[in-house]
């Protein structure tokens, strides 16, 4: 029963990882999708 209370806080330890990494990457993609939009953008006035 120990077992299974302890496996249940580590998977929702995990889940918050998880979470918190996603979130992040997903930062990461916005900024490069932006990055990249701005940069054929100003390629494309010059």
């Amino acid at each position: 029963m120990y077992l299974l209370f302890n496996y249940y806080d580590l998977s929702d330890y995990y889940i918050k990882i998880v979470n918190r990494g996603v979130i992040f990457y997903g930062i990461i993609q916005v900024n490069f999708f932006y990055i990249f939009i701005f940069i054929f953008f100003v390629r494309d006035l010059s």
